[in-house]
């Protein structure tokens, strides 16, 4: 016959598995690493594995101490949050998005401490901070549906654990001080499907948990994503960081605009492209116009109905040709070296835009090759000056410098006084921001508060290409030299295969600046060259880029979970040690004594529903001799409970030897049942 234990079932430790693996699946999605999220679920399925055969045959007093166990691996969690890092695929996750990535450990390596209800239940919390988060990056598609599911199998866990812990109780009330306890199911027949009970422990709780799960995340979610709006603008993409497209491919789609200096950026170093092309480096697919102060829009290029002519953007050069083959990712531009002649694709595959970059109608994923022909640039001899982009009206845009400020705009000037020539401005403006700066992939956000090119030059002086080219588009314009931002790839590795093609890998993807000069056209000037490159290697973290916010917000659960597992047991240790300090469980240790005491009196247990004064009422009746003494004991006990100050140790000495005093009563149960 099954008796009321503690214990856990299997089938909770399932269900507790299952709300880890979607929380690590989805951690590691929500940074395009398909392995972090198979490592994360895989330390899930073992440690829950673990977790269940420990709570199955540990013995109870080691077991009970499982709250200890699970707040000291995530407190390690915390504090080896660089190395454990360094331990994941690829380069793990970003540092500004740690915070998402010890959580993701704490839920993994905490499933080995999941051997009692307490951390099973609280699994949930580290679980639910990691599905806000990923809400807040907002990158993986999939990420509500497993949200949904985890709902599920957390409302299912929550009610299994509150059942248990209800029924155990009921055992006690219906049975106090017997050395066999009841079976669940004379408890369940007695006590939990009827009155109170069946409220509280039946299966009206588990529909009442759900829902309030439910409402905690439709009212939640908000909230988190408020709470975490700074860490959710600093975590976006940048441009130099291609997305994940949902069929699990990096993404290279264009948008209306980009955000510039958000943050550190992650490379996987995938292959994308195979090219044959020669005479330069870059590969544009799309140009952006409009400075927004915080990015890069091109509202104007992708609208402009008059499309220029190669011979008026680029009237001398040298045609080439060129050949484009897309191996993996999800694209829908057009990648030219150079200014595009022409290209040998149906005109009902592309379409052209007014900046002569060439988009898909609809976005390729794979298999396809694009061959055709480009015009190279002639090189610049100095004497260049600057031109009037063939945009009519819209010239004014290349040149608007309303976002920057009168610090950098002085910087531009002292830094290229010693030359008079436009071309030769342009060179010293881009040799002097390579100096001014360290190139480096894993610098922290600009804050959303500051400038943003003040804050790269002269507050981090540190960054990626997007402010590189960002500060020298701009200094150009102050110099009145029409600007704009290319974006594309950046060929790195100059080796052919076997079939003449160079290999573009995802961590190619590049932003640069181009400057318009009259008679040749649009002009790279990459600021990143010349620059130091001081990007951390693998498994290293830049001190500066680590944001307190990472480790305050996990340090904050973490304090969550040692109050909540570890506080009543620190509790009692301080009791033992004090000489037991008086509060409130006292009281129900001894009401409950007197309960037993009048149970061996009268062979009558107090039913749960009942009070001193009913149980009294119906085992002795008002007319007893011993009624008033042992109800005016129980008033007091009630009285003590339910007081704002709570007993002294002197009250609790008077309580204590009033009910010795009781046990010797003879009493008569007046035969009522």
């Amino acid at each position: 016959m099954k008796r009321v234990t503690g214990r856990t079932h299997g089938f909770d430790h399932l269900l507790s598995a299952v709300c880890a693996i979607l929380a690590g699946w989805s951690s590691g999605m929500s940074i395009g690493l398909t392995e972090v999220a198979y490592l994360f679920s895989g330390l899930a399925v073992v440690g829950a594995l673990i977790g269940f055969l420990c709570g199955r045959f540990l013995p109870d007093q080691v077991a009970s101490h499982c709250g200890w166990v699970y707040t000291g691996i995530a407190l390690a969690c915390v504090f080896f949050a660089r190395d454990l890092n360094g331990l994941l695929p690829g380069e793990g996750f970003p540092v500004q998005i740690l915070a998402a990535g010890v959580l993701s450990w704490v839920v993994s390596l905490g499933t080995l401490a999941t051997w009692r209800d307490s951390t099973l239940t609280f699994q949930m919390v580290p679980c639910i901070a990691i599905f806000g988060l990923v809400g807040a990056f907002d990158v993986y598609a999939a990420a509500p549906a497993m949200f949904f599911i985890f709902i599920i199998c957390a409302a299912a866990l929550f009610f299994r654990a509150h059942y248990r812990e209800m029924v155990r109780q009921a055992g006690s009330a219906l049975n106090p001080g017997a050395a066999d306890p009841l079976s669940r199911a004379e408890v369940t027949e007695r006590a939990v499907n009827s009155g109170a009970w069946r409220w509280m422990a039946g299966p009206e709780w588990a529909v009442a948990s759900a829902l309030i799960i439910v409402a905690a995340s439709v009212f939640g979610a908000p909230a988190i994503r408020q709470s975490v709006q700074g860490v959710t603008e600093a975590v976006r993409v940048p441009l130099n960081n291609p997305t994940q497209s949902q069929g699990g491919g990096t993404s290279f789609t264009a948008s209306a605009d980009v955000q510039v200096g958000q943050g550190p950026t992650t490379q996987r170093n995938i292959p994308v492209l195979k090219a044959k092309f020669s005479g330069t480096t870059y590969l544009r697919s799309e140009t952006y116009d409009g400075f927004t102060g915080r990015g890069w829009r091109d509202d104007f290029i992708t609208s402009w109905p008059q499309i220029p002519t190669v011979q008026e953007v680029a009237p001398q050069g040298e045609d080439r040709p060129f050949e484009i083959r897309y191996i993996a990712g999800q694209h829908d531009r057009v990648y030219i070296p150079g200014e595009v002649v022409q290209v040998d694709l149906a005109f009902f595959l592309i379409s052209q835009l007014a900046d002569r970059s060439i988009r898909f109608r609809d976005p390729v994923r794979s298999e396809l090759t694009v061959t055709g022909t480009s015009r190279l640039l002639p090189s610049l001899d100095g004497s260049e000056v600057p031109g009037r982009p063939p945009y009519g009206w819209q010239n004014s845009r290349f040149l608007n410098t309303d976002q920057s400020s009168a610090r950098f705009r002085k910087w531009v000037q002292e830094s290229t006084d010693h030359v008079q020539a436009p071309a030769e401005k342009a060179e010293a403006l881009r040799a002097a921001i390579s100096v001014q700066a360290n190139y480096n992939l894993r610098a922290p956000a600009i804050p959303r508060n500051r400038d943003l090119i003040d804050t790269f030059l002269f507050g981090t002086r540190e960054g990626y290409c997007d402010l590189f080219a960002t500060a020298m588009a701009i200094g150009a314009r102050s110099l009145g030299i029409p600007s704009r931002i290319g974006i594309g790839f950046l060929l790195r590795d100059p080796r052919r295969d076997e079939e003449g093609y160079f290999t573009i890998r995802d961590s190619d993807y590049h932003m640069w600046a181009e400057l318009y000069f009259e008679g040749v056209g649009w002009v790279v000037f990459d600021a990143t060259s010349g620059s130091t490159d001081v990007t951390p290697k693998e498994g290293e973290a830049s001190e500066s880029a680590v944001p307190e916010w990472a480790f305050a917000s996990v340090a904050g659960v973490i304090a969550a979970g040692i109050a909540i597992l570890g506080i009543p047991r620190a509790l009692r240790v301080v009791r033992a040690i004090m000489g037991r300090i008086p509060i409130r469980s006292d009281l129900d240790r001894l009401y409950l004594s007197l309960d037993r005491a009048l149970f061996r009196k009268t062979g009558k247990p107090r039913r749960f529903h009942e009070t001193g004064s009913d149980y009294l009422g119906r085992i002795l009746g008002e007319s007893h001799p011993a009624y008033a003494g042992l109800l005016a004991i129980y008033q007091s006990l009630e009285s003590d409970f339910f007081s704002p100050e709570g007993p002294s140790k002197e009250r609790l000495q008077d309580h204590r030897a009033k009910i010795r005093e009781a046990a010797t009563l003879e009493l008569q149960a007046n035969g009522r049942r």
